[in-house]
């Protein structure tokens, strides 16, 4: 009975120091994820032989350095990080923090079975299964948000399109942000793994704060239209219940991914005017644009796709670039608006007051 007695402390002692170090609600959630590796875990990805659900993340004894009594190897992959001419921050080489625990599955060199201290008794039937498909991130993290950077007073300052840091309500991991400070790998309710939704773009707003002088993000078309789709599916990359149901609730997401994004720099989730071309081919926008760039007189905005040279922050050369303009050089997707102007200039005072960014779009 004494020894009994010896056991149980010894167990309450370990969860409370796990949900000490998880949120309150993390231990009870995770079974009802894709987290759940166990044998009795809802996901593709199950073992047949261990009950566990804990195991496969974290272990009460002689555990890994690197996290919350963490019972995995972590990754020695050599990893391509995000880059951008408009990336102000600057993420360390190798990734940091908990965003290497992270890693310990989604860039798919790690079994999920390769545990520090596997269950004893069981056949650990995991060692040589890996995550695949969009699970799986690849050591190619180029086309993904980018992690371990310090998000702190100076990087606002420099990008002036961030919010303060010290009053975001999401988690940094020692002034970094990291995989975590999007997502919790024990929630439930707000998928994919989210602290806060996606949908109307609250999630990503509240880092990012888009806006100029006449203009702001919040009141734009992307951020207001309640159009739905006639034809199509504008949104077929995300799962259904990631999905929102009109322009608006998608938001952001109309345009960007954070994750394998087929353009890398700034995140967007298509190539150029194919990624306008989504909702403007009549599908799901009012105009048909796509149909107005296929006509015999038209911007050329389809000449050398994806081209190489155009980039926010380089200067094309209009003697010796080739032929072509693209959406963005007259329109901007963070403004529209159903007023004027739509050229790229100050119809007021044309040659002294130029637009800095694309204008709205009527």
């Amino acid at each position: 009975m004494h020894r009994e007695k010896i056991s149980r402390g010894l167990l309450a002692g370990v969860l409370t120091l796990v949900l000490s170090l998880q949120p309150a609600q993390g231990v009870q959630d995770v079974a009802n994820t894709v987290h759940n590796l166990s044998s009795g875990g809802p996901g593709t990805f199950t073992s047949l032989t261990i009950d566990e659900v804990c195991v496969f993340c974290h272990t009460p004894h002689n555990a890994q350095p690197e996290g919350p009594l963490w019972n995995r190897g972590v990754s020695g992959a050599t990893y391509l990080e995000y880059g951008s001419t408009t990336l102000s921050a600057t993420p360390s080489a190798t990734p940091t923090g908990k965003s290497r625990l992270c890693l310990s599955c989604h860039d798919g060199t790690v079994a999920l079975g390769a545990l520090v201290n596997p269950p004893s008794g069981v056949a650990n039937d995991m060692t040589a299964t890996f995550l695949t498909g969009r699970a799986n991130l690849t050591t190619d993290l180029g086309d993904d948000h980018p992690i371990s950077f310090v998000y702190d007073g100076a990087l606002q300052a420099a990008n002036g399109e961030l919010a303060n840091p010290a009053t975001i309500d999401l988690p940094l991991d020692g002034n970094e942000l990291q995989c975590t400070s999007c997502h919790d790998p024990h929630e439930k309710d707000v998928v994919p793994f989210l602290h806060k939704t996606s949908l109307n773009g609250e999630l990503c707003t509240t880092c990012h704060v888009r806006g100029g002088v006449t203009w702001t993000w919040s009141t734009s078309s992307h951020a207001t239209s309640p159009a739905t789709p006639i034809a199509g599916n504008p949104w077929s990359e995300r799962k259904v219940a990631w999905r929102g149901a009109d322009v608006a609730q998608n938001a952001c997401f109309n345009c960007h991914t954070p994750h394998t994004a087929l353009t890398p720099e700034r995140l967007i989730k298509g190539i150029e005017e194919n990624t306008c071309y989504l909702c403007h081919d009549g599908s799901v926008a009012a105009t048909n644009i796509q149909a107005e760039m296929l006509k015999g007189f038209r911007h050329r905005v389809a000449s050398l796709t994806p081209n190489p040279s155009h980039d926010a922050a380089k200067i094309e050369n209009p003697l010796t670039m080739p032929l072509h303009v693209e959406c963005a050089d007259c329109h901007n997707p963070h403004a529209v608006a159903a007023a004027p102007p739509m050229v790229s200039f100050n119809p007021s005072a044309p040659t002294t007051a130029p637009h800095a960014t694309p204008p709205l779009a009527n």
